[in-house]
């Protein structure tokens, strides 16, 4: 055969790993829509996926072994056309098939193994010819182009090699451009056409080949004494092979896992982190085509395994004690503040990943030409009998790798750590069975030399309890050891002192709960209670602290209460934080659900009078998709009762182009939907009718005192000072959110640096642009004909005309400061404390405190006493406040004053080293 024809058929195959890959990414998605993004569902779609490979490469083996296949080539055409026409249909069928999942799909408290099976059942029936055709192709090929004495290995590398190429390359183009700008749909259309093509291409190659490459003769197929002389070692390489199968999944998958607890869990982040894996699996395979004779195959495989094993030794030291390191910390904070651009982040995700993923990859990249080439030596097969049998077993070997590490190994160590020790002595063992197998007479002093080799390292290298974090780097030093600390199947969840201060959890090193948050969770808890909605079913999404459902819980119309959880462990963690949750685990209205929130909803026929949703807007977070999607508030709203209300909580820190995609897919989907505005946190209060907001509810409210004193910490302690949180009607008009075109996953970086370069922070641009939206609606505020007040003696414009020029002040003030204008910062400051609004005492308490240390600078220590009272009254808990003014106090020679502030300081921030080193000159002047 011309070799034209060979590099012909390895480019049609990368073009086929290409599409293979797009459809494996967006297949993924899609199913996830269907059965949810809880572990077990991503579990039962990975592990579908992979058995419908292994389907494939057992059939093709088979009839292969029968000399069933009179023209491979032909077959492997038929087989990318099956492909393609199989992707056309799952791209009309999946996004129809939610009918037949809620068949067995409803929602319960317990575990549902009906359901478990029927989902298993209906996604292999979908999933299983197009996967089985994936499958069938390696094997068809190797057998096509091994037809010649001595090119197993090397075929096997290169068709091997080339089409993992093409899934790196679709890795990173699917993650950074085809879903951005083509949508998820759009994208599969690509897949489908390229199958095709590779399909019309390959059938007319094969019109021309079927005389030209020779069929093996059985002495060609190493029937000679060296193979007979190890062909009981066959069974050991199918050994072999299901164990790098599943060692190398299983570290991909705990890998990953660690890396989102340093990275953040993006889209770029899983396309770099896919790419490079690939990639070096593609680089290692065609490392082994290059070798012409390997002179001790079992030593160089022995010698792969074993270095494995050290760098997963070495990984396990990255993870959970060098990335501690205040160098390593410094580096990521770098790349991830506010100043980074999207370059800085995403390239040093890319780095961070070469040097976790890219060494490992290429080994396990020549671990399979290798093994598969000594068991082709051994059995004396067909070469595509014995490629398919060795991919047979190595995907099983995936297919569990995948599944018992997180299932049984993680569970029943209580570490990923732990875990991984164990993959990497299965590693090393491994490695050593293949020294032991080779012919030295010095076999056994090099076993015993390694494995005493792989101890000291591992010594060397030990580590904490303790994955490091990188959003909440914080948390990870020594005043924030963990109080509950749990690497669950799903996620790792923290339970922690933030800075002595305040109790804290996390998420895969995200925090996500927190008392400093209070104000927050108790408001979305409250707000909807100050409506004329009648609220007795509720549906909370999240857990988290479970601070959000105790605010709902002091309301005792509510009589039933639905949480949706998706991670197991944070119920335990919730148990930390009674205090604030009304011991929610334990209380009699509340049923927990552990469960994805579109998933449950999707199957769930319950009908809510409130839906509260605290959608988390992390940096660059992939689950913004769903919880920020239309998709998403379509389910909401169908579960909405007619006069129910759904609530959701969104920063203004968050880029303002994303803010206007959130208000946007929101208001396209929800008749009525209100704004409310306390500080940096926005509320959008939606619904199917109009649900005014009424005097009386809100008097009612305040009449509770346990719902009192919520509200009076965020500042609420009348009608009047709840309505100057009001914005208006959310009528906003620009991009939407949704499943098939997730903006919210891409430019977060991008978006906030354009923010910084045009007003300094998102927060004030989102300001300006929610300020611009109030004003808009002045008419209809004043004349009260929105959809929250019915009263038009009961708001009063002015009143929130001076709240929003306040703020305009107080931002100004501090732009003003960071150039270095303090004639102008200190005109912005005193601006807002003339102001005077009740609802914006922390930004009166902050101004206060600026103009009390302009006047401590030029020694008018009385005019800045007055000022620091000032914030001291406005924020009692104001530490640094306390502590300029016992400075002040001290250069008035008054020491007992002084004194009594800085212990005031001293109380609510032990650690002042300011307040010391006065209190001890004070000390030393008596």
């Amino acid at each position: 055969m011309p070799r034209i024809k060979n590099w012909s058929v390895l480019t049609l195959f990368f073009i086929s790993g290409f599409s293979g890959l797009i459809y494996q990414i967006l297949w993924m998605r899609q199913f996830k829509y269907l059965l949810g993004s809880s572990i077990v569902s991503v579990s039962i779609i990975v592990a579908v996926f992979m058995l419908g490979l292994l389907v494939g490469s057992w059939w093709i083996g088979k009839k292969l072994a029968e000399n069933k296949i009179s023209d491979e080539l032909k077959l492997y055409g038929k087989l990318e056309l099956i492909i393609g026409v199989f992707g056309l249909l799952l791209l009309i069928i999946l996004p129809n098939s939610k009918s037949l999942f809620a068949l067995l799909g409803q929602p319960t408290l317990s575990f549902n193994v009906v359901r478990l099976i029927y989902n298993i059942v209906l996604t292999t029936i979908l999933l299983v010819i197009p996967t089985a055709a994936m499958g069938a192709t390696l094997p068809l090929l190797v057998s096509y182009f091994s037809k010649q004495s001595n090119t197993f290995r090397k075929t096997t590398a290169q068709f091997y090699s080339i089409n993992a190429l093409g899934g790196a390359f679709a890795a990173v183009l699917t993650g950074f451009f085809f879903i951005k700008s083509l949508g998820v749909n759009n994208s599969l259309v690509i897949a489908i056409i390229l199958n095709v093509f590779i399909g019309l291409i390959v059938l007319i190659l094969s019109r021309s080949s079927k005389t030209n490459i020779p069929t093996l003769k059985n002495e060609e197929i190493n029937t000679g004494k060296a193979a007979q002389s190890i062909n009981s070692r066959s069974n050991f390489f199918l050994i072999a092979a299901f164990t790098t199968g599943f060692i190398s999944i299983a570290y991909e998958v705990l890998w990953i896992r660690c890396l989102n607890y340093l990275l953040n869990s993006s889209t770029y982040t899983f396309a770099i982190v896919l790419g490079i894996f690939l990639f070096g699996i593609s680089f290692g395979s065609i490392l082994v085509s290059f070798l012409k004779r390997v002179v001790k195959p079992l030593i160089l495989v022995g010698i792969i395994q074993f270095v494995l094993s050290l760098a997963s030794v070495g990984i396990i030291y990255l993870f959970y004690e060098y990335a501690y390191s205040e160098s390593f910390s410094n580096l990521f904070i770098i790349s991830n503040g506010l100043e980074s651009n999207w370059y800085e982040n995403v390239g040093l995700n890319f780095i961070f990943s070469l040097i976790v993923f890219l060494i490992p990859a290429v080994l396990m990249g020549m671990s399979f030409p290798f093994i598969s080439d000594l068991y082709y030596r051994a059995k004396g097969e067909v070469p595509g009998q014995a490629i398919s049998k060795i991919y047979v077993f190595n995907t099983l070997g995936c297919i569990l790798g995948a599944l018992i590490p997180v299932f049984i190994f993680i569970p029943a160590f209580g570490s990923i750590k732990t875990t991984l020790y164990v993959l990497a002595v299965l590693n090393l063992l491994l490695a050593l069975y293949f020294f032991l197998k080779t012919k030295s007479k010095y076999r056994s002093v090099l076993v015993g030399v390694l494995f005493a080799l792989f101890t000291l390292i591992t010594g060397i290298l030990s580590s904490g309890e303790y994955l490091a974090s990188l959003e909440s780097i914080g948390e990870d030093n020594n005043a924030d050891r963990p109080i509950f600390y749990k690497e669950g199947i799903m996620a790792t969840v923290k339970v922690y002192n933030k800075e002595g201060k305040y109790k804290s959890m996390s998420i895969d090193g995200v925090t996500i709960a927190s008392e400093d948050f209070k104000q927050k969770e108790s408001i979305i808890g409250h707000l909807p209670f100050l409506t004329n909605a009648s609220v007795k079913e509720v549906l909370v999404v999240g857990l988290a602290s479970g601070s959000t459902i105790g605010s709902i819980l002091k309301h005792d119309e509510v009589e039933n209460l639905d949480v949706v959880e998706i991670v197991p462990s944070v119920i335990k963690g919730a148990d930390f934080f009674k205090t604030v949750n009304g011991d929610v685990n334990n209380h009699p209205k509340v049923d927990i659900y552990i469960d994805d929130i579109y998933s449950f909803l999707s199957y769930s026929k319950r009908q809510y009078d409130l839906i509260s949703s605290d959608g988390k807007f992390g940096v660059l977070n992939k689950s913004n998709t769903t919880m920020l999607s239309k998709d998403y508030y379509e389910q909401c709203y169908e579960h909405l009762a007619e006069n129910g209300i759904f609530v959701q909580w969104i920063s203004t820190q968050i880029p303002n182009a994303h803010l206007k995609t959130v208000l946007t897919t929101t208001a396209s989907v929800f008749p009525f939907s209100e704004l409310f505005l306390l500080r940096k946190n926005l509320f959008i209060l939606s619904s199917k009718t109009p649900v005014p907001m009424s005097s009386e509810q809100v008097l009612k409210a305040l009449n509770n005192p346990t719902v009192a004193a919520d509200l009076s910490e965020s500042g609420v302690s009348s009608p009047q000072e709840m309505l100057s949180a009001y914005i208006g009607t959310n009528n906003t008009l620009g991009t939407l959110n949704t499943f098939d075109t997730p903006v919210l996953e891409y430019d977060y970086i991008t978006e906030r640096k354009k923010d910084i370069d045009k007003s300094r922070t998102s927060d004030f641009r989102n300001f300006e642009f929610l300020k611009e939206k109030y004003l808009e609606s002045e008419q209809a505020i004043s004349d009260s004909k929105n959809t929250i007040t019915n009263n038009e003696n009961y708001i009063s414009f002015n009143s929130n005309r001076k709240f929003w020029g306040s703020r305009h002040f107080f931002f100004l003030a501090n732009h003003a400061l960071l150039d270095g204008k303090k004639a102008d910062a200190l005109k912005g400051f005193s601006e807002v404390v003339s102001i005077n609004h009740s609802a914006n005492g922390n930004d009166i308490a902050v101004s206060a405190k600026h103009i009390g240390v302009f006047n401590l600078d030029t020694k008018r220590y009385r005019a800045a006493i007055k000022y620091f009272d000032v914030a001291t009254k406005k924020v009692p808990g104001y530490s640094n406040a306390y502590t300029l003014k016992g400075v002040s106090y001290y250069y008035l020679n008054e020491f007992d004053s002084s004194r009594m502030n800085f212990a005031s300081a001293l109380e609510l921030n032990p650690n002042d080293q300011t307040a010391q080193e006065f209190l001890t000159a004070i000390n030393k002047k008596d």
